[in-house]
């Protein structure tokens, strides 16, 4: 019942990553085919099972998620841990196929990508992707980490690949976002907290803020 966060977003960052991976390249350089799938499958599960809410306001009221995960992105975590959950399930175990090594590389991959989608983490990303790349130009890098980095980055892009869509189309992504902010406001009246920036439906909201 979310108005951002669906199964459309999960179907829009597929799609968005796979053009990323494609046009960049990098399905070539830094993926095998088990690479490839665990891209395909983190984006289709960086979001599964998503309660419409921040991981900021999970932390402020103590939710089970946030208890949980020790107010370490507990929306990532607990994306990451109910996909791999459900996948437990006979029939809807889509590794069954791959050996043990293969799960084991395949879930470290994907848990990795669904954990950098955090905004928490973005700057400490960037800045570990910049540290990388000047460490190639003296070929110094540890390409696994390079390629790692390279990938969440990947994912992070397609997260937000909605900006780069038509005028429209970001339009119609940025009213779902902004009623989805909207309800969580509410739920911080309701709850006696500060209503977060941007999450008050009396005064402008998100989409105001993206005009330049």
């Amino acid at each position: 019942d979310n108005p951002y966060h669906s199964a459309t977003h999960a179907a829009d960052v597929l799609q968005t990553l796979h053009v990323i991976l494609h046009g960049a390249q990098l399905q070539a350089h830094y993926l095998n085919p088990l690479g490839l799938l665990a891209a395909y499958m983190a984006a289709i599960m960086h979001d599964y099972a998503h309660p419409g809410l921040t991981n900021d306001f999970l932390i402020a009221t103590s939710d089970p998620l946030a208890v949980r995960y020790n107010d370490r992105s507990p929306l990532e975590n607990h994306h990451a841990a109910a996909s791999f959950a459900a996948m437990r399930r006979p029939e809807l175990d889509a590794l069954a196929p791959l050996s043990a090594e293969q799960r084991k590389e395949f879930r470290k991959l994907v848990i990795d990508m669904i954990l950098a989608t955090d905004m928490k983490q973005h700057f400490a990303l960037l800045s570990q992707f910049n540290t990388q790349h000047r460490l190639t130009a003296f070929k110094a890098a540890d390409h696994k980490t390079e390629r790692l980095l390279s990938l969440q980055l990947a994912i992070k892009v397609a997260d937000l690949g909605h900006l780069g869509e038509s005028l429209e189309v970001h339009k119609r992504w940025l009213t779902g976002l902004e009623e989805e902010f909207f309800r969580q406001g509410d739920k911080e009246i309701e709850a006696g907290l500060p209503i977060s920036p941007l999450f008050d439906r009396s005064k402008q909201g998100v989409s105001k803020s993206q005009v330049g």
